[in-house]
C-alpha cells in the first residue's frame, strides 16, 4: 500500500482485529437472514390459528356425556380477530391438511421472529463498526 493513498488508518492492530471480527459477524448474520428469507419465500400454504381436539356435550338428557363421558374428540381450529377468539370445527377429512398448514404457519412466524432478532443484532454490529471507523476532523 502506498503511503500517499487516502485510506483508513487504524491507531492499533486491536482496532483492525475488532473491525475484521465485526465484519465477519456481519457476513454471518446476513447469511442467516438470507437463508431464512429464502425459506420464508419457499413456504407451503398456511392456515393461521391453533389446531386442537375438542370434546362436547349434547342436549339429550340421558346421554353418557351428561355423566362426564363427552363426545369426541373432534378436530377444531381457533384464531384471534381483533382480540376476539374465533373457532370453527374442522371436517375429519381435512384434519391432516389443516394440522399441517397450521404447523407451516407456526414455522413461518418463528422464522420471521428470528429474522427480526437478527436484524436487531445487525443494527448493533453496524453501530459498533461505525464507532470503530468514526473519526473527528481535527480542529485548528
Amino acid at each position: 500500500m502506498n503511503t500517499n493513498d487516502a485510506s483508513i488508518s487504524f491507531s492499533s492492530q486491536d482496532t483492525g482485529d475488532q473491525l475484521s471480527s465485526l465484519r465477519q459477524r456481519l457476513r454471518n448474520q446476513l447469511r442467516v437472514v438470507e437463508d431464512l428469507s429464502w425459506a420464508l419465500g419457499d413456504s407451503s400454504p398456511m392456515i393461521m390459528g391453533s389446531y386442537y381436539q375438542v370434546y362436547k356435550t349434547c342436549t339429550q338428557k340421558n346421554c353418557k356425556c351428561r355423566r362426564g363421558e363427552k363426545h369426541g374428540p373432534f378436530p377444531a381450529l381457533s384464531w384471534s380477530v381483533e382480540g376476539k377468539r374465533k373457532m370453527v370445527m374442522v371436517k375429519e377429512a381435512d384434519a391432516g391438511s389443516v394440522q399441517h398448514k397450521v404447523g407451516a404457519y407456526r414455522q413461518f412466524q418463528k422464522n420471521m421472529g428470528r429474522i427480526r432478532q437478527i436484524m436487531t443484532a445487525i443494527d448493533e454490529t453496524l453501530s459498533q463498526i461505525r464507532t470503530l471507523l468514526l473519526e473527528e476532523y481535527p480542529k485548528r
